[in-house]
């Protein structure tokens, strides 16, 4: 009987590690989804900054120079965010 009470407790033993481990895994995982969440707040919100910060406008340009154009897509991003801005929804 002496193997058996030793395999009883070898497979105790990896048991205890087998959930030792998948502690650990899951530990990590909602750590790296709280980053991501947190990334992922962080981007939006330095878009969102980006679109909302006041354009400068040139006061000394002349009649002379050409006005510049935004880029279509560009334009298109803007005042979709615009639309959305002015609907109280605060996003694009």
């Amino acid at each position: 009987m002496p193997a058996n009470d030793e395999t009883l407790n070898k497979i105790c033993q990896l048991n205890r590690y087998e959930a030792s481990i998948e502690r650990s895994y899951y530990r990590a995982y909602r750590e790296l989804e709280r980053l991501r969440t947190i990334y992922q707040k962080a981007q939006i919100a330095a878009i969102e900054d980006y679109f909302m910060a006041p354009i400068p406008f040139p006061t000394n340009r002349t009649q002379s120079e050409p006005q510049r154009t935004l880029d279509p897509g560009l334009q298109d991003l803007l005042g979709r965010h615009q639309r959305a801005a002015d609907a109280g929804a605060g996003t694009i």
